[in-house]
């Protein structure tokens, strides 16, 4: 019996897929303070529209939401929750008020924390809007293990197999998946499972650590950043997220600090440092060495301010 207070605290709002109560039906909850295990989800909204909680349909989705009205994407995440036993999910566009600016902010606050404190994170790697429904196309063949002995290069150390897919080009994904203890990964091929100890899918299933050690990996990151043992390693690490934040889309340009404060927060958590505009004190001298490819700096629109024109996030 694992005791309550060993559990993590719930996010403010869940959905409860218990199916027992009905396979057909979900809902939204209130945590009220209550711990447990749940899951959290990362997708891409794409340009069909998805149903999401507002403040105005906000309690009939706390009496039931149907099953049937949800992306497929919502639904085989729920799919998977369900048969792992898991009561509850974590997903933004219904656990959030969407047109309740002051509950999308506390909101976005937590979010780093509601990632770091998940069970694990599913990612749909590969679907470029929630309708899709191309989790994966399953071919056996394709993935079928075949051990072969080869030569790695480090630029081409690439062991997860998802180089720049749909999801992970959203900037606030970077985040999630960082933060997230393991990650449940679905592509149009395969599935594969990342943790802060392996790297594995079902191309690779004994895991990629004995073959080769990649120094840019997810897993690398996770580690200096979740539990660096040198601040030199830190910060080297958060340069090179801010390269890879850098190449991806915000669809509000504001949202540059919140997208990835979550990571900042953890950091900051760790090292006791001071956080100013993307850039840390006790490393400024180095953070603000950084320059901008020239095609950037040419389309920079001063007129929209969004950080210090000394930090990378005014580009």
């Amino acid at each position: 019996m694992i005791s309550t207070e060993t559990l993590p605290a719930l996010p403010s709002r869940v959905l409860d897929v218990d199916a027992l109560h009905s396979p057909s039906k979900l809902s939204l909850v209130e945590s009220c303070g209550r711990h447990g295990h749940y899951v959290t989800l990362s997708h891409v909204w794409g340009q069909q529209r998805i149903i999401t909680t507002t403040a105005t349909n906000i309690r009939e989705q706390m009496q039931s939401i149907r099953l049937e009205t949800l992306s497929q994407t919502f639904k085989i995440a729920i799919s998977i929750v369900r048969k792992l036993n898991i009561r509850y999910i974590w997903i933004d566009s219904l656990c959030i008020i969407q047109d309740d600016p002051k509950d999308w902010a506390v909101e976005a606050a937590k979010m780093g924390g509601y990632y770091l404190n998940s069970l694990f994170n599913i990612a749909a790697v590969s679907a470029y809007d929630g309708y899709t429904g191309r989790f994966m196309r399953y071919m056996p063949l394709k993935i079928t293990p075949c051990p072969i002995t080869v030569r790695f290069s480090a630029s081409a150390q690439n062991t997860d197999g998802f180089q720049r897919p749909t999801l992970w080009q959203r900037a606030w994904v970077l985040q999630e998946r960082l933060l997230s203890p393991r990650l449940l990964l679905f592509s149009e091929m395969q599935m594969s499972w990342l943790c802060r100890t392996e790297e594995a899918s079902e191309r690779v299933p004994e895991g990629t650590s004995r073959f080769i050690d990649l120094k840019h990996s997810d897993k690398a990151f996770r580690s200096a950043i979740l539990g660096f043992t040198s601040l030199i390693n830190l910060y080297n690490s958060w340069y090179d997220l801010v390269m890879l934040y850098g190449k991806c889309s915000l669809t509000v340009k504001s949202d540059i600090f919140p997208a990835i404060s979550g990571i900042a927060r953890a950091i900051g958590r760790a090292t006791g440092d001071e956080y100013y505009a993307g850039h840390w004190r006790n490393d400024l001298h180095r953070g603000l060495l950084w320059t901008a490819p020239d095609s950037t700096a040419s389309h920079v629109d001063l007129r929209e301010h969004r950080a210090p024109s000394w930090s990378w996030a005014s580009l």
